[in-house]
């Protein structure tokens, strides 16, 4: 036989096999603050593997994904808007990597879409972080391979379009961004698996209520109503779905459905944000005077929301 020397492992390949030793601990660890330490201990590992070899994609992307891990694990506000920065950065410093693939971009476009509020420090700020989301998932859709990837990509990006169209002022690229999220939904919507198909309804739904709104369109409300009902009908018994739905039943003046579905938001939302905010609506203004609107804003909900499950973490 042939003897074969083998060519041992480069500092910046230890390094990063160090990282993946300690992240593999950290997502296997039951308590916050030990994912927290080895957590810590891996992203020191990538970085030195980064130091040795700059170019070094798959330490970049790790070092990315535990930063954003540990924000989920901070405590405190400020230094979780750190650690989510931080993410972001080096997400950015592996795209410029040679074999920066579509999940990179998917992933680092699905992490500005939910911490878009975290970065912002107020609403002229949305804009420019949601565009580079946008950025990001476009890029990720000239790299996908099969359809499942293609359709993930295509409702991230309807989810960033419709956020989108609500973060501009003009009406004109409103309606354009609100009937492109549509139109990226409508592709989506045609992937066999199930998964992500309740978030998919939901804020399609919301694009098609912004756009009935432009354009004053009935037939567009209906359409809304439906994909928010399918919605729920997968599962996705949040505040906001059953609030969308008052709001379109009450613009066509469908008084019954609308109170119903108010009445169901109300209860399913612990902090009470949408009982607050329902009395100056202008999209419920068809209620106003009615007797039980008035009584749901008065009524003391506290009581009520316990056996209910928490609000899910918007775009997560």
């Amino acid at each position: 036989s042939l003897n074969q020397s083998t060519t041992p492992p480069s500092e910046a390949t230890k390094s990063f096999n160090a990282g993946l030793t300690f992240q593999n601990a950290a997502e296997r660890a039951e308590a916050p603050a030990d994912a927290l330490r080895d957590y810590t201990k891996a992203v020191e590992q990538y970085r030195m593997a980064v130091q040795s070899k700059p170019d070094f994609y798959r330490a970049h992307s790790q070092w990315a994904h535990c930063l954003y891990a540990m924000s989920r694990l901070a405590t405190d506000p400020t230094q979780r808007r750190q650690l989510i920065k931080a993410t972001d950065e080096r997400y950015a410093a592996a795209a410029r990597c040679e074999g920066a693939d579509w999940n990179l971009y998917y992933n680092w476009g699905v992490i500005l879409l939910a911490e878009t509020s975290s970065l912002a420090n107020n609403g002229a700020e949305r804009l420019p972080i949601l565009l580079r989301a946008k950025k990001a998932l476009e890029t990720g859709l000239t790299l996908v391979q099969f359809s499942g990837e293609r359709a993930a990509l295509e409702r991230e990006l309807g989810v960033c379009l419709c956020h989108l169209g609500i973060a501009t002022t003009d009406p004109a690229e409103k309606r354009k961004m609100f009937q492109q999220a549509i139109d990226k939904f409508s592709i989506a919507v045609a992937a066999p698996t199930e998964a992500g198909k309740g978030r998919l309804y939901e804020i399609w739904g919301l694009a098609l209520l912004h756009l009935a709104k432009l354009n004053n369109d009935h037939g567009l409300l209906r359409q809304a109503i439906e994909r928010l009902d399918t919605s729920l009908a997968k599962n996705q018994q949040t505040p906001i779905v059953h609030y969308n739905l008052a709001c379109a039943h009450a613009l066509l003046r469908e008084t019954e459905p609308a109170l119903r579905h108010l009445s169901a938001s109300f209860k399913a939302d612990p902090r009470q944000s949408f009982q607050k905010s329902a009395g100056t609506d202008p999209d419920l203004k068809s209620l106003r005077q009615n007797a039980e609107f008035k009584a749901l804003l008065s009524r003391d909900l506290e009581g009520e929301s316990g056996s209910l499950p928490p609000p899910r973490i918007k775009n997560q």
